[in-house]
């Protein structure tokens, strides 16, 4: 199995010729498998490239651009050249010619028969889709996939903390159940894999085995799944599995992709939706609905509280939170083997780096977290006071 280049044109092979090996994090998705739909077909993006830049996706003409900014935004940074705030979020570029947003009346066609949205954990289908949710009418048309067991989070990260809660599952799972019912989803579309969180990469066929089943049982219309370059790597997991399992049933269906984890840290930690493509984004007005968005996040007790003692703070914060609170919500909704320099319009070379760096240092992440709760248990280990009598030395009678 090979990894296309991101540079190299489209195909009719199979997918499988096109997907990453998935045991190698800083490839996962500098390819996606190719599926021959008029949904996926290919855009040609050279009409954005200046044809005298130096750096492949700069352009001259913006004086205010230059390597010494591009170097700021890797090292924490944001671009010079525009720093207002995007959907009352945090600081970063600007968002360029802004498309239409949608309402309910005049959503795309597709969007009016079966949904089917793919959620990895418990809470993403609520954080990257919620306000979608509330807004679609007639719910009976709205299926939801958990893939995971949701399992691992949030766990102890020292065994001082304690030992993981074996029915964090089942919470986290009645908690999404509440919240799509707070959404108006109905409990029997509601489908869960169940698959362990924890090994998750050792159940892959199984995984795809059950979206083929699913998909073909529910003939969807459009179906949802995260990101193609979400820093999580089960997000991308479970997006290339469902790809593979449009392709090979010759799916019609439209493919949407939501954002969770669009804050890059190896960027200054800027959203970097505002770096595609404007003809790929679809933004959909939630305002309507941001109310009943924020009572079914606030559904996660176990994500947005200190559910735990042992926890210092949230799973998820405020500010994580306030980023999916916003008046407009918005999906990528592009060809789903396009490259990387087709769905970006700009700090191509840039972003690559970045995404590449940031898919290494993510699974890094928990053991280096685990590593300083483990140092701060030791210096901070209670003192105590040896009982005087076991000092004395032992007199034999």
């Amino acid at each position: 199995m090979r990894a296309a280049p991101a540079d190299e044109p489209l195909s009719d092979e199979s997918p499988t010729d096109y997907l990453p090996a998935l045991g190698s994090p800083a490839q996962a998705v500098l390819a996606a498998p190719v599926v021959p739909d008029r949904v996926f077909e290919e855009v040609p993006a050279a009409e954005d490239r200046p044809a005298d830049a130096t750096l492949p996706s700069v352009n001259r003409a913006d004086a205010s651009l230059g390597t010494a900014t591009l170097a700021s935004v890797l090292l924490g940074g944001t671009a010079a050249h525009d720093s207002r705030p995007i959907e009352g979020g945090s600081r970063g570029p600007k968002l360029g010619v802004a498309k239409p947003v949608f309402g309910q009346a005049d959503l795309p066609s597709w969007m009016q028969g079966t949904v089917v949205i793919i959620a990895p954990h418990y809470d993403d289908e609520v954080l990257g889709c919620g306000g979608l949710i509330a807004r679609l009418e007639g719910k009976a048309r709205v299926h939801v996939v958990f893939v995971t067991d949701s399992s691992q989070g949030p766990i102890p990260l020292s065994n001082r903390q304690g030992k993981p809660d074996p029915h964090l599952s089942a919470i986290r799972r009645t908690e999404s159940m509440a919240a799509l019912r707070l959404l108006g989803v109905p409990e029997e579309h509601l489908h869960f894999l169940n698959l362990p969180e924890k090994h998750l990469d050792h159940h892959l066929p199984a995984m795809r085995s059950a979206f083929s089943a699913l998909l073909a049982q529910l003939q969807p219309d459009a179906v949802l799944v995260p990101f193609r370059y979400d820093r999580h790597p089960q997000h991308l997991r479970v997006r290339d599995e469902a790809v593979r399992a449009l392709y090979h049933l010759r799916s019609p269906a439209q493919l949407l992709e939501y954002f969770i984890n669009f804050r890059w840290p190896l960027m200054g930690n800027s959203d970097v939706r505002p770096f595609l493509r404007e003809r790929y984004l679809l933004r959909l007005d939630v305002a309507a609905a941001l109310e009943r968005k924020r009572a079914a996040l606030a559904c996660f007790a176990s994500q947005v509280t200190r559910f735990y003692s042992w926890q210092e703070r949230p799973a998820l914060s405020k500010a994580f939170l306030d980023d999916f609170c916003q008046p407009t919500e918005i999906f990528l909704h592009a060809p789903a083997a396009a490259p990387l320099k087709s769905i970006f319009k700009r700090y191509r070379w840039l972003i690559r780096l970045a995404y590449q760096a940031d898919l290494v240092h993510t699974p890094l992440r928990p053991m280096q977290e685990r590593l300083l709760a483990r140092l701060k248990d030791l210096t901070t280990a209670p003192t105590w006071s040896p009982d005087p009598a076991a000092t004395q030395p032992h007199r034999p009678g």
